[in-house]
């Protein structure tokens, strides 16, 4: 076992990442295990370069991720001891045959995740635990390569103050990368315009990479989630993307739309008895156009207006 945690630990570089408190949940609602008593619960600072790549690979490479999931669920209904779980409850909500027909994507993810919390709180793995061990360790092994190569293919735009020449990058699908802030911290990002992919780090360690538009490539979503931006010409192209005006840009005033006046009743029977109208015709129109109209209301204009 010491030596399976030797190889993960190496495997992992988990120095390149910084480790956080962790954050269960990454596939809802449902878990499988292989042992009654496993409980999926808040394991203290587990949420480091694996934890991420289990939450976050699926944005970038989603068949992949599938593909794993259904990897992963094809070897663990074989054997007999699957259990399904609520994530919310910790009640047992199907055990052996029904647990193996009710078990999906979402719940192995989960299990992806509970395994991650016991390598880096040094539990044993079970037996089950360990097969499905190879198939994390390739997701890992693609999501730290993607970090690695925004990492090293990105273009410092920190001394490029022409904002034509930030935004041909951009629009080229260039990586950039670039100072901004995240509460009071200093980080320093890699932005992958492509699919807003965006890796977040500080000094030596990286904290995390992930999608802001989980479904496309909206950049108006950059500024939302870095805040201060430290090259403002940056910024101002950011800004462009999210129809933010330019500071001390004189604002266009939109012109009021003449509001339209109601027509009266009074106003119809007015006009039609200029145009010789009979009353019958009149009192037709009327009908027509203010169907809730009183017939009396109806017979004093009639009578009254000239």
């Amino acid at each position: 076992m010491k030596l399976i945690m030797e190889s993960w630990k190496s495997f992992l570089n988990e120095a390149k990442f910084s480790i956080s408190p962790d954050e269960d949940g990454p596939g809802r609602n449902q878990i499988v295990f292989f042992s009654a008593d496993s409980k999926y619960e808040i394991a203290g600072d587990t949420h480091g370069g694996l934890s991420h790549s289990i939450k976050h690979y699926g944005e970038f490479e989603p068949d992949k991720m599938k593909s794993s999931l259904s990897q992963a669920l094809k070897k663990a209904v074989t054997f007999d001891s699957l259990i399904l779980k609520s994530t919310k409850t910790g009640k047992t909500i199907a055990t052996g045959e029904e647990a193996k027909t009710m078990a999906n994507h979402n719940a192995m993810l989960n299990t992806f995740d509970f395994i991650n919390d016991k390598i880096k709180t040094n539990e044993p793995l079970s037996d089950e635990e360990k097969s499905i061990v190879p198939i994390i360790n390739s997701l890992n092994k693609q999501y730290q390569k993607l970090v690695d190569f925004y990492i090293s293919s990105a273009t410092d735009v920190k001394k490029i103050k022409d904002e034509a020449k930030i935004k041909s990058l951009l629009d080229a699908k260039k990586i950039i990368k670039f100072i901004g802030s995240y509460g009071n911290k200093s980080i320093v990002y890699y932005l992958n315009p492509a699919d807003t992919g965006l890796v977040a780090s500080g000094g030596d360690e990286v904290f995390t990479l992930f999608r802001l538009d989980k479904k496309g490539a909206d950049l108006s979503k950059v500024l939302k989630k870095v805040g201060n931006v430290e090259n403002t010409a940056l910024k101002q192209v950011l800004s462009s993307y999210a129809g933010l005006a330019t500071p001390g840009a004189p604002q266009k005033k939109k012109k009021p739309k003449p509001q339209k006046q109601k027509t009266k009743p009074g106003d119809i029977v007015r006009r039609l008895k200029a145009a010789n109208k009979p009353d019958e015709q009149i009192r037709q129109i009327l009908k027509n156009a203010f169907p809730k109209l009183p017939e009396k209301a109806v017979d004093n204009m009639l009578a009254n207006i000239k």
